[in-house]
């Protein structure tokens, strides 16, 4: 199967290109566009995480998506304190979500299954994201790759792992 989005590593030299990112009107995508265009290089320095633009063939910035480490109790709440792989934040563009139409892979799967195949390169036991309690059509995505709820909701946020090994 072909590759529909090409991964280009995002820096500042990049940062022109995220500067219209519009992701929908909710509070969680307007977070997420927010994010890539006003804390997305500070969290690459302070963290080390890695953040990724993606682009069609066309070469229309598609989307985003990031990878990193946390420290998380596991299992929650009392748990040891584990090094985890954490997808801080990830995108569609407004015009890109739901697309191509008819297609055998969308974007939205093409670009989460690059961040997931990169998490397993780092060769961590889970993998850790935030999903905002209210974005159902998210938490069912993440469902539909084994995604678990863990733990409580922490500021608006349900926190999602998937176990990787």
């Amino acid at each position: 199967m072909q590759d529909l989005l090409e991964a280009k590593q995002f820096n500042q030299s990049r940062l022109n290109e995220v500067a219209d990112f519009t992701c929908g009107s909710e509070s969680w995508a307007v977070a997420q566009a927010n994010w890539i265009k006003e804390r997305a290089l500070a969290t690459i320095e302070k963290y080390g995480n890695e953040v990724w633009l993606y682009y069609n063939e066309l070469d229309d910035l598609v989307g985003f998506g990031s990878l990193g480490t946390t420290n998380v109790n596991y299992p929650p709440p009392d748990g040891k304190k584990q090094t985890l792989s954490i997808i801080p934040s990830l995108a569609i563009k407004s015009e890109f979500q739901g697309h191509p139409v008819g297609a055998e892979r969308r974007y939205s799967h093409e670009l989460f299954e690059d961040l997931l195949a990169k998490a397993q390169d780092k060769d961590p036991d889970l993998l850790l994201l935030y999903v905002h309690k209210d974005n159902q059509k998210a938490i069912s995505f993440y469902s539909t790759y084994k995604f678990s709820r863990l733990g409580d909701i922490h500021y608006d946020n349900i926190k999602m792992f998937l176990r990787l090994r």
